[in-house]
């Protein structure tokens, strides 16, 4: 059975200068810029990954600890 947890990734892409100009809008087509690096697999990750801990639910695993990686 697969249930969700949240995480946050330290992760690198590459952009355009069009493409910057467009995320820093800060509007559909920046997160859609962003959305499709992360969809295609144009990113690496580098930095620091964080599962913060929480209770879970029917739909999300419980954490009991904080977990953090380094990459």
């Amino acid at each position: 059975m697969e249930k969700a947890i949240w995480l946050r990734l330290g992760v690198t892409a590459m952009f355009t200068e069009a493409e910057i100009s467009e995320i820093r809008k800060g509007d559909a087509a920046g997160r859609a810029i962003i959305r499709d690096k992360v969809r295609n697999g144009k990113f690496f990750m580098d930095g620091e990954t964080y599962i913060p801990s929480g209770p879970g639910s029917d739909n999300e695993w419980p954490i009991e600890d904080d977990i953090e990686f380094a990459y």
